[in-house]
């Protein structure tokens, strides 16, 4: 998974590495106490996020697959 760009202020990207294209997955943004701020699914190969609202501060991405398994997770700096 690459997340880009980061830190940001406000707009994301994240390219998924997946064997299978039509793979579908499921994506949760958690900030520093765990509490969910964003949730997407049935996203495929690329997606764009738009986290201006959020508070600055360091977030979490976790994906998961259609199954609920981990994917990737990611660390992102928003400014």
């Amino acid at each position: 998974m690459k997340v880009y760009p980061n830190p940001t202020s406000g707009r994301i990207r994240i390219d998924y590495l997946l064997p299978d294209p039509d793979t579908k997955l499921s994506l949760e943004l958690f900030d520093g106490f765990g509490r969910r701020m964003l949730q997407h699914e049935n996203l495929s190969i690329s997606t764009n996020l738009d986290i201006s609202f959020l508070e600055k501060g360091l977030y979490i991405i976790v994906v998961k697959d259609a199954g609920g398994k981990i994917v990737g997770t990611e660390r992102i700096l928003k400014l």
